[in-house]
């Protein structure tokens, strides 16, 4: 099986992780041997263990633009929002849209670009849009971060048709 990814689900018994989409992800190779073969099983007599992984798997640039946003749901008193989009970036990369202030509704409209290593596109990590209310204090204090919300794209799900090869 090659590298995928697949999403954590929040453990309800602990508690600590509420909502599904706040549970993370994780990727993996599994290796499942037959039963009915007897003994341990050697690695270095199976072709697939002995098959070292990319270590510099291809780059690839995924741009996002992004548009705007409807009917978010208010972070602040007055019943809205100053929000912003947060992309994930892999090299961990602080890449956002400027804040939209006073609104449940923003329009963006900006393009932001993110470098992502993967072999094709069903091995890649999902994209992971993370809506913010941004609450900036007076001369900087009291500034903090409200989490309004989460989309999570997974590449292997889309269609030819929502993926684009210009430059």
């Amino acid at each position: 099986m090659p590298l995928r990814w697949f999403e954590f689900e929040p453990d309800l018994a602990v508690g600590q992780v509420t909502q599904d989409f706040k549970a993370g992800f994780f990727s993996l190779r599994l290796f499942i041997k037959d039963a009915t073969i007897a003994g341990l099983t050697n690695p270095e007599n199976i072709d697939f263990w002995k098959t070292k992984p990319n270590k510099d798997p291809p780059k690839w640039k995924v741009r996002v633009n992004i548009y705007q946003c409807e009917s978010l749901p208010p972070a602040d008193s007055c019943g809205t929002s100053d929000p912003y989009i947060e992309v994930w970036s892999p090299d961990e990369l602080k890449v956002r849209t400027e804040n939209c202030e006073d609104t449940n509704n923003p329009i963006y409209y900006e393009s932001k670009e993110v470098l992502y290593e993967f072999e094709d596109l069903e091995t890649a990590p999902p994209l992971v849009l993370n809506v913010f209310d941004s609450d900036e204090g007076v001369l900087g204090v009291g500034d903090s971060e409200d989490y309004i919300g989460r989309a999570v794209i997974f590449f292997r799900d889309l269609s030819p048709d929502d993926l684009s090869n210009d430059d």
